[in-house]
């Protein structure tokens, strides 16, 4: 290990905990994910996960750590445990992640009983050893890529093996390791091994240090979860809230956008209320999927503004009773489309089920977001519209554009020309065939968690 970046590192790190622990300390009460991991960043647990802990030991459990940052990569861990339990049916899961979203998520993965959801801790080696003092772990195991320098040496000072799953390595990652090529190498010796989506991945890692006869081309696990079917009661409460607020959830065309951001948002509000405007029989539906729901609002005024306040519709979840009739019937409206706006977290993969297309949000974006998840809608076999900016899924992307009903649009006004195809039935029709290829090409990319697992265990 290069000590002295290490030391910059750690010094840097300490400092600022040190500065920023009184404000942390005042603001912990007012902010939800400071409230719930408070314990946890100081790598401790709460009454309730000490007590989860002892009872999973009372049993002669096994802890296995699991580690994902966003809520895609946390419903990953689903697929990992579930191989883990096949070669050993003790394990116990601590899950860490850094959002309350995604620690929420954490919470509803099953076997239920068997997951303890927490906030990954500061990177600080006081707090991981009292973390791993704790919770022991046997294996751990990192979603994607988080490599942070004092977690992964205090699990190589326990000998404790880390496997690095789904791995990417990004430009901008890649670039800044390259900066400081003596840590960078160190760092990346220590994992046991590496699980990379891509050949471009793997390469990387092996510049950056890791082994090369221990990193492996693995493919995507997300191809794996993708096939799971959407949750029937969410599809249940999003058809409610459609017809008790438009009277109907029969439509000409339902598109849903997913995992969008304020630019996007306003491109595709623009284009699809003026092809709604030239007519569309049956009606059009828009079902925004924001990739923060607390945008929901915004978007929801931003779309009155061209669709009228009674095309519009936020909804946030459904526990009963029903939601206030809008109007009578949605075919009343075909000159302007129905929207409605996901303010809740979960549902998109339901509103995915529901579309009759769908188009990726973070793919054109000024903010070059890097792309979200563009396998999810292609496993309903419908018409997927992404932009160019699809670099956290690369492979993803040119797999699936083999299939004629897989689009990449360049710029808005390749938007704008994708998203009127849809609008001619005939069209429609020849994007609809097209799925299925599309599950042709998820089918052969699946499959890839129990390959990892099989590396691992032989």
């Amino acid at each position: 290990m290069d000590n002295l970046v290490l030391y910059i590192y750690n010094f840097i790190l300490h400092v600022s905990f040190l500065t920023l622990l009184p404000l942390l300390v005042v603001a912990a009460p007012f902010t939800r994910r400071l409230r719930e991991g408070f314990f946890n960043y100081f790598g401790l647990l709460s009454r309730a996960q000490r007590d989860f802990l002892k009872g999973a030991q009372k049993a002669g459990g096994r802890f296995y750590l699991i580690h994902g940052v966003s809520v895609g990569e946390i419903k990953l861990a689903g697929a990992v445990i579930e191989e883990i339990l096949k070669r050993d049916p003790a394990a116990y899961f601590a899950l860490t992640s850094t959002s309350p979203e995604s620690v929420l998520t954490a919470s509803k993965i099953q076997p239920a009983g068997r997951v303890m959801p927490l906030y990954f801790p500061i990177d600080i080696p006081l707090f991981w050893s009292f973390f791993l003092k704790a919770v022991k772990p046997r294996e751990i195991y990192i979603l994607e890529v988080d490599l942070w320098p004092n977690f992964i040496i205090a699990a190589a000072v326990r000998e404790i093996p880390v496997y690095l799953l789904n791995g990417r390595i990004s430009d901008k990652t890649f670039n800044f390791y390259s900066k400081i090529p003596r840590f960078a190498r160190s760092l990346f010796s220590l994992p046991a091994m590496f699980f990379m989506q891509s050949s471009s991945d793997r390469e990387k890692a092996v510049k950056l240090g890791a082994d090369g006869k221990t990193s492996i081309v693995a493919g995507n696990m997300k191809f794996d979860t993708a096939v799971s079917p959407a949750d029937p009661a969410k599809i249940a409460e999003l058809k409610n809230a459609i017809v008790s607020s438009f009277g109907s959830d029969e439509y000409g065309l339902v598109i849903c956008a997913g995992s969008t951001h304020p630019d996007e948002e306003e491109m595709l509000l623009d284009i699809i209320s003026a092809c709604a405007a030239r007519g569309g029989e049956g009606g059009t539906l828009l079902i925004i999927a924001p990739r923060r729901v607390e945008r929901a609002d915004d978007i929801a005024a931003m779309a009155i503004k061209r669709a009228g306040r009674e095309n519009v519709i936020k909804f946030t979840g459904f526990s009963g009773g029903a939601f206030p009739p809008v109007r009578e019937s949605a075919a009343g409206k075909a000159s302007s489309p129905d929207v409605l706006v996901i303010g809740c977290m979960g549902y998109l993969s339901a509103a995915y089920s529901l579309s009759d297309a769908a188009y990726v949000g973070g793919t054109l974006s000024a903010a070059d977001i890097g792309g979200h998840n563009i396998i999810e809608p292609a496993a309903f076999a419908v018409p997927v519209i992404f932009g160019k900016n699809v670099r956290n899924f690369r492979d993803a992307a040119s797999a699936l554009l083999e299939s004629p009903g897989v689009i990449m649009a360049g710029s808005g006004d390749e938007l704008k020309i994708a998203l009127e195809k849809l609008f001619d039935p005939q069209k429609r029709r020849e994007l609809s065939c097209a799925g299925v290829k599309t599950l042709e090409i998820m089918s052969r990319n699946s499959n890839v968690t129990k390959r990892i697992f099989s590396i691992i265990k032989g």
